[in-house]
């Protein structure tokens, strides 16, 4: 029996409500007498790009220096959800930070609700009006849907979920139930391309998604009958969809900086994501043509499979790379992830392996998949709308099974199965009264979703609502309360473009909260490696042992201010991501009950000395490490932990002040000055090397070196200023160097003049030292006249590295 209109929107006002009201139930952790603060990471990112947009409205910045100093990062993000968020943040009240951060909170819970009305028109689609009611009614309910949309959760995962929604609902359409009107195919192609645009310009990684709807099409062609009016139907939605959303994306994907850096890459917004919309649109072409009843259109589908299919020849040979090294991504292979709770398999969620996580955010449902799916596909009624649904199930649980964060997708698929079956077990029997046995085992298959909303014992890890946020819990709320208080914003808080003149070198995962909240540069942030070499320089720099090394890191990435944690219980998980081996850290000296640490070597390493360093000889035990010369604790949180020798500072603040001559600056030699830095010339007071940062140059005034000779040409990225080297009292010449071509005697002349000319001692770089060798190893040629080997000697002594088969050939040399 058929659901009334009416009673199908009193319950889905209701259930829509139920759902509202879970997904605030974080109201009093994210708005605290503090002001407001969100959940996680990647949110407080979310903030800092929305709020960049709204300063040029609707413009998205692609590049932020704020981070990866002094390079600066692409952002890996598409654009879309950083657009809503700062859209809603424009009509909120209040100033530009605090309408954001508003903005950020309540966002994810809107779009939790639209998520559940987005369902229930699929499943009205697919099954009818009762399994809307009951789809929506689990997906309102269900934790793994619940988490991803709750007040404070800002990011993207929403709007995905959203996006890929719409497009099954336009799918579901195509079946045209026999007790439905049908809905035109033109309507839901317009939908499936407007709803792909959508996922495609709010995250990278959709044409996961893409898969996802490529084999639910497939799938239900099949059930239906390959030459049936569904199949028809299915193959256009899906082929003029991909194909409308193909050309909505072009624009911006013509506009993306990864396009016009990488070409094709499975971070940001490049050809790899037209091509996954291109291959949408010729799968959907080929499936319609297969069925052989188009008659008219005939025509048409085959003119957009052959566009479709010239454009992906010319695609896939610059997509395939990347698309392989994002399933490789999918697969764990980075070991930062290892770190990242959502990027575990669900059933290693809380560490280890654990069959808890996926009963609390999916329910029993997907242990009793393979009976119901027996039940299901046994039974003639609604073949099509079942294999859907179990396609859906299966393609989302699987990918869950991979990485947590799928446990989403999966969740709404669970949902649509568990409706679908309702539906089809109510179809042939009476449910007024309800049968109480029945009633009794659907509530027990999901029983243990009540761990994430109430506190039972054993399930902590897996609750939604009463845990502090990762902010607050780990200490550093307070730390970037300080680093805001220390010093005004960084110039690139503001100027996004400009690079920044000092940072924060602090573990990868606060990097966002130090953006934001600090509004300090960092050197890494939970973008990971993507787009910011920088990230594995932080994660050795806490291994380090030698000052050396450990001065040119702090100088190259100009750093002010390190940030120490002092939690040994990371210390496998921190060396695993600087490829170091933690078994020479590990030993028979027992800190914390539970792991034998070797204190005598992780003692020597700078993050331990930091960390653990005692402030007199009086209050800590002989055994605890000196501060190292160099670094001044400015800040340590309240929160103590246990460490080796006594309880320490949960985080620690070290300032490196350059106004002070520190041991660690003052072991400097003057080859330590520049990146490759040598002094190859006896007799002459010549440095050479790369290219030096503003502070390296300050430190070369101060070792009383009179003259720059720059080599580089003037509009190379992060070049020396020459102005800034006239105002330390230097004397600046440029001798602009185009690689093979200026190898020359005019050139060697030129060198040798400058060099005759100038205040001693001398600077000569270029961007690495290459151009400096090879043009010395000319100069040794032409001005002191060495033979052509004696000469190379020279040039190779100087820097000389990848120039140097062009060099021999200028030399007279064989290019071997």
């Amino acid at each position: 029996m058929q659901m009334s209109r009416q009673r199908y929107r009193t319950g889905l006002v209701v259930v829509s409500l139920i759902g509202a009201a879970l997904r605030l139930g974080t109201w009093s952790t994210v708005f605290t007498a503090s002001g407001i603060t969100l959940d996680g990471t990647d949110s407080y990112y979310h903030l800092r790009r929305a709020w960049l947009t709204m300063r040029d409205w609707p413009w998205v910045p692609q590049f932020d220096h704020l981070m990866n100093v002094p390079d600066g990062a692409r952002l890996l993000w598409a654009p879309l959800y950083d657009l809503l968020l700062a859209t809603l943040a424009k009509v909120l009240p209040g100033d530009s930070e605090q309408a954001v951060e508003l903005a950020g909170a309540i966002l994810p819970p809107i779009l939790g609700v639209l998520q559940i009305l987005v369902l229930a028109l699929l499943l009205r689609r697919l099954a009818g009006r009762r399994a809307a009611i009951v789809g929506a009614a689990l997906a309102a309910f269900l934790p793994g849907v619940v988490r991803y949309a709750l007040l404070g959760a800002s990011d993207h995962d929403p709007l995905i979920e959203l996006a890929t929604l719409g497009v099954l609902a336009a799918l579901a359409g195509a079946l045209s139930r026999p007790d439905a009107k049908p809905v035109p195919v033109g309507q839901l192609a317009f939908e499936a391309a407007a709803w792909l645009s959508v996922l495609i310009l709010t995250w990278p990684g959709a044409l996961i998604h893409v898969g996802l709807f490529i084999a639910i099409g497939v799938a239900a062609a099949v059930a239906a009958g390959r030459r049936s009016e569904v199949a028809a139907r299915l193959g256009k939605t899906l082929g003029l969809g991909g194909f409308g959303a193909a050309i909505i994306v072009l624009p911006f994907v013509l506009g993306s900086i990864w396009t016009a850096s990488v070409g094709a890459s499975y971070e940001g917004l490049s050809w790899l994501q037209a091509a996954a919309l291109l291959g949408l649109s010729l799968s959907g072409s080929l499936l319609a043509l297969g069925t052989g009843s188009l008659g008219a259109n005939y025509r048409k589908l085959l003119s957009l499979a052959g566009i479709s299919a010239i454009a992906l020849a010319v695609l896939l040979p610059i997509c395939v790379p990347p698309l392989v090294a994002g399933l490789t991504f999918l697969g764990r292979s980075e070991p930062w992830l290892q770190t990242i709770a959502e990027s575990r398999p669900l059933l290693s969620l809380l560490g280890q392996p654990d069959l808890r996580p996926l009963l609390v955010r999916l329910s029993c449902v997907p242990l009793l998949l393979p009976l119901l799916a027996v039940w299901l596909l046994r039974r003639k009624t609604a073949r099509v709308a079942t294999v859907f649904v179990l396609t859906w199930a299966i393609y989302t649980l699987s990918l869950a099974l991979f990485q947590a964060r799928y446990s989403h997708g999966a969740a709404f698929a669970i949902a649509a199965v568990a409706a679908v079956a309702t539906v089809q077990w109510s179809s042939q029997r009476s449910i007024d009264p309800l049968p109480w046995r029945e009633t009794l085992l659907a509530a027990l298959a999901f029983l243990p979703c009540l761990a994430a909303y109430l506190p039972i014992p054993g399930f902590g890890g897996l609750r939604l609502f009463g845990r502090p946020t990762p902010l607050v819990a780990s200490g550093m709320d307070e730390v970037c309360l300080f680093l805001r208080s220390a010093a005004p914003p960084s110039v690139a808080w503001e100027h996004p473009e400009t690079p920044a003149e000092e940072s924060v070198l602090a573990p990868w995962s606060a990097g966002h909260w130090i953006e934001w909240i600090g509004q300090k540069a960092t050197i890494a942030s939970p973008f990971g490696s993507h787009g910011q070499p920088s990230f594995y320089d932080v994660a050795r720099f806490y291994f380090l042992e030698d000052n050396k090394k450990i001065a040119h890191l702090l100088e190259h990435r100009r750093v002010r201010w390190v940030v120490v944690e002092s939690d040994l219980l990371k210390l496998e998980h921190a060396a695993q991501i600087a490829a170091i081996d933690p078994q020479i850290y590990l030993g028979p000296k027992t800190v914390d009950g539970r792991r034998g640490i070797h204190l005598d070597r992780l003692m020597q390493t700078i993050g331990a000395r930091l960390a653990f360093a005692r402030e007199s000889t009086a209050q800590s035990p002989n055994s605890a490490p000196v501060q190292p010369s160099g670094f001044r604790e400015v800040f340590r949180t309240r929160q103590l932990r246990q460490g080796p020798f006594g309880p320490v500072p949960l985080i620690r603040v070290y300032e490196i002040d350059a106004a002070k001559e520190s041991a660690v600056v003052d072991s400097l030699r003057p080859e330590d000055l520049l990146r490759n830095g040598r002094t190859p010339f006896q007799g002459e007071s010549i440095l050479v090397g790369g290219q030096p940062t503003p502070r390296q140059l300050e430190r070369a005034n101060e070792f009383g070196y009179r003259t720059v000779i720059n080599l580089r040409q003037p509009d190379e990225k992060d070049n020396t200023d020459p102005q800034r080297v006239q105002d330390l009292g230097m004397t600046y010449v440029s001798i602009p160097i185009n690689g093979p071509a200026d190898m020359t005697e005019e050139k060697a002349r030129v060198l040798a003049g400058a060099l005759e000319a100038a205040e001693s001692p001398v600077i000569v770089h270029c961007a690495s030292g290459n151009r400096v060798g090879g043009l010395f190893a000319m100069r040794a040629f032409y001005i002191d006249g060495m033979s052509p080997e004696e000469a190379l000697a020279v040039g190779k002594a100087a820097g000389l590295t990848r120039l140097e088969p062009e060099v021999r050939k200028a030399l007279g040399l064989s290019a071997d």
